[in-house]
C-alpha cells in the first residue's frame, strides 16, 4: 500500500512507512472513500434543475413580451381614437412598419453573424469527434498485437478539453445577442399589433377589411415570434447541430454519439495493486459494469487459485463492482475496489481478466503480474497487455448492406 501522508510505497506487513514513519495503524482505510453512487438521483436532480432553467427564462420572456404588448397597446388604445377620424392614418403605418421592417433587418444581420460564428464552432467540433472515432484503433500495431501507448490517453484528454473549450467558448455572448434579438421581435410584434388594432373604426371605413387585415397581421406576428424562437436555439449549437455534449463523450450507455467510450475506459483502465486492491479509469465514466476474473499464483507450491470471479463464459451469476470513487483531487479518476484484502507477497504470478458491459457492447481487458528477479511481485501500476472489443457499432456495420440469409 503507498502512505497518504507522503506517498511512499510500504511494503507490508510493515508497521511504519519506511519514508515518514507514519504508523501503518493511523492511515486512513482507504476502503472508505468507496461508496456506491446514486446515479439515478443525480441524474434526476440535473433533469429537475435543466428544466427550472429554462421555465424561469421562458417566464422571463413572456412576461417581459406581455409588458410590452402592454405598454404598447395602451399608447394605442382605442379609447383614445373614439369618436374621432385619422385623416393621417397612411402615414401612421408607413411610419410604423418602416420603423419594423429596418429593425428586423438589423435582427437578421445580427443573426447571420450568430450563425456564422456557431458554423465555426460546430465544425470545430465535429473535427474533435472524428478524431476521437480514429484514436482507439492506433493501439494495435499492423500485426494486430495490442501495444500499450501512453500518448493515446494523453491524445483523448487533450481532445475532451478542446471540445469543451469550443463547445461553451463565446455561449454567453451568443446568448446575449440572441436574446436581444428576441425581444427586439416582441416589441416589434406589439407594436405593429397594437397600432392595427388601435387604429379600428378610427382609419379603417369598411369593417370587413379591417378584420381581414387584422387576422393577417396576427398570423405575420406569430411567425416572427416563431423565427424568434427559432433564433434562440443559435446559442446552443449542440441542439442545432446534435452534438453530444461531455457528459454523453463519457457515458458508455450513448450509443447516438458515434463515440466508442467503453473502449476509451478500457484503454484508459489500470490496475492498482494495493491493499485494497482496486482499478483505475483516467476519466469518470458512467453506466458500465465490470465483472473481474482474477488468478495468481502462489509462491511456494506454483498451483493457480482463484481469488475472484470465474470465466465470463461459464459464469452465469457473474457479479459486477459495485464499490466506486471518484477522485476529484486527481482529475476526476475513477476508481472501483476490486478485492478489500490483497497479500501480494503470496503470489509470484497474478493475471487480472475484466469485463467491460454497456449498450455499446463488451470489451474483455487482460493485465498481468508478474515477479522480479527477486521473486516480489512488481508493486507499480499495471497497464492493459491486451483489449478484445465485441462493440454494438461494429456488429451493426453492414447490418443494412448485407441482408440476413
Amino acid at each position: 500500500m503507498y502512505c497518504k501522508h507522503c506517498g511512499g510505497f510500504i511494503q507490508l506487513p510493515a508497521d511504519h512507512c519506511p519514508k515518514c514513519g507514519i504508523a501503518v495503524s493511523s492511515q486512513p482505510d482507504p476502503r472508505s472513500k468507496f461508496v456506491e453512487e446514486d446515479t439515478a438521483a443525480v441524474n434526476r436532480s440535473r433533469w429537475w434543475k435543466h428544466w427550472l432553467r429554462q421555465a424561469s427564462v421562458g417566464a422571463l420572456i413572456a412576461g417581459f413580451g406581455v409588458l410590452i404588448w402592454l405598454l404598447t397597446y395602451w399608447l394605442m388604445d382605442t379609447r383614445m381614437l373614439k369618436g374621432k377620424t385619422l385623416e393621417r392614418g397612411d402615414d401612421i403605418l408607413s411610419i410604423v412598419f418602416n420603423i419594423s421592417s429596418s429593425t428586423l433587418t438589423l435582427v437578421g444581420l445580427v443573426t447571420i453573424f450568430v450563425s456564422i460564428n456557431g458554423q465555426h464552432r460546430i465544425q470545430r467540433c465535429r473535427e474533435i469527434l472524428w478524431e476521437l472515432m480514429e484514436l482507439p484503433y492506433q493501439c494495435w500495431n499492423d500485426r494486430g498485437k495490442f501495444e500499450y501507448k501512453f500518448t493515446l490517453e494523453q491524445g483523448i484528454r487533450q481532445r475532451f478539453l478542446a471540445y469543451k473549450e469550443v463547445m461553451h467558448s463565446g455561449r454567453t455572448f451568443n446568448y446575449v445577442i440572441v436574446m436581444f434579438a428576441f425581444v427586439i421581435i416582441i416589441i416589434v410584434s406589439s407594436m405593429i399589433t397594437a397600432t392595427v388594432s388601435g387604429m379600428g373604426s378610427a382609419y379603417f371605413t369598411n369593417m370587413n377589411e379591417a378584420t381581414f387585415i387584422k387576422h393577417t397581421v396576427r398570423l405575420g406576428v406569430v411567425m416572427m415570434l416563431a423565427f424568434g424562437l427559432l433564433i434562440l436555439s443559435l446559442s446552443r449549437i449542440s441542439l442545432i447541430a446534435s452534438l453530444p455534449s461531455l457528459r454523453n463523450l463519457i457515458d458508455t450507455n450513448a450509443t447516438k454519439t458515434g463515440l466508442s467510450s467503453i473502449l476509451f475506459a478500457a484503454i484508459t483502465m489500470r490496475v492498482i495493486p494495493t491493499n485494497p486492491l482496486v482499478i483505475r479509469f483516467a476519466f469518470p465514466f458512467r453506466n458500465m459494469k465490470i465483472c473481474p476474473w482474477i488468478v495468481g499464483t502462489l509462491r511456494e507450491t506454483g498451483e493457480e487459485v482463484l481469488l475472484l470471479g470465474g470465466p465470463f463464459e461459464t459464469d452465469p451469476n457473474k457479479t459486477p463492482l459495485r464499490l466506486a470513487h471518484i477522485d476529484h483531487d486527481r482529475a476526476h479518476r475513477l476508481q472501483y475496489m476490486v478485492m478489500p484484502e490483497f497479500d501480494v507477497s503470496l503470489y509470484s504470478k497474478v493475471k487480472y481478466h475484466f469485463e467491460l458491459q454497456s449498450k455499446q457492447g463488451t470489451v474483455y481487458v487482460r493485465f498481468e503480474q508478474t515477479a522480479d528477479e527477486s521473486g516480489v511481485l512488481n508493486q507499480d501500476w499495471i497497464h492493459p497487455i491486451g483489449i478484445g472489443p465485441k462493440l454494438a457499432i461494429e456488429s451493426q456495420l453492414f447490418e443494412n448492406v448485407i441482408p440476413r440469409s
